[in-house]
């Protein structure tokens, strides 16, 4: 699309899983007890833009949006976990990013992220709040005799507001 700038692609996905391994962590003993629930489903859309702007600069975008949940759990404490998100499964991630490769093969890029809430435990009791963190990542590669090698700038940047004060 537009002269080959534009580049779309798109994946819709359903599975309907038996035996799902679920990791617990045992707070008495520390550790973590590996079961499985009997039936879990998980169903989404990823879709995806790459954009040419010019001969240095590139952007893109991709969203994707997931339920995945357990049909038949119940642990080995006894809770009833059906109908209850699968752990460390977040609803939506929102990806932007920008990149711009020199001649020379130094490039630099930036990306925004979004991620949804998710929950680190069956029971969904656990929750982590992340819809409200975008996070601005960037990095740097220079070439180095004939091979490239990443520059110490991969850092993470929390976005902050005009008064310095991070995003909640």
């Amino acid at each position: 699309m537009l002269d080959d700038r534009l580049f779309l692609s798109a994946a819709a996905f359903y599975m309907d899983i038996k035996n799902i391994h679920v990791f617990v962590f045992d707070g008495n003993t520390g550790s973590f007890i590996t079961s499985n629930a009997a039936d879990a489903s998980s169903y989404g859309l990823e879709v995806e833009a790459d954009f040419l702007i010019n001969e240095r600069w590139q952007a893109n975008a991709a969203l994707a949006v997931i339920n995945a949940e357990y049909d038949d759990y119940t642990d080995f404490l006894g809770n009833v976990n059906d109908g209850n998100k699968i752990e460390r499964t977040p609803a939506h991630k929102i990806n932007l990013g920008l990149q711009y490769n020199d001649p020379s093969g130094f490039y630099g890029r930036a990306d925004l992220a979004n991620v949804g809430n998710h929950y680190f435990d069956a029971t969904n009791l656990l929750e982590e709040e992340r819809g409200t963190r975008p996070w601005i990542s960037r990095r740097a590669i220079r070439p180095t005799a004939g091979r490239f090698t990443p520059m110490p700038t991969t850092s993470r940047i929390p976005i902050t507001k005009p008064s310095g004060k991070p995003i909640p």
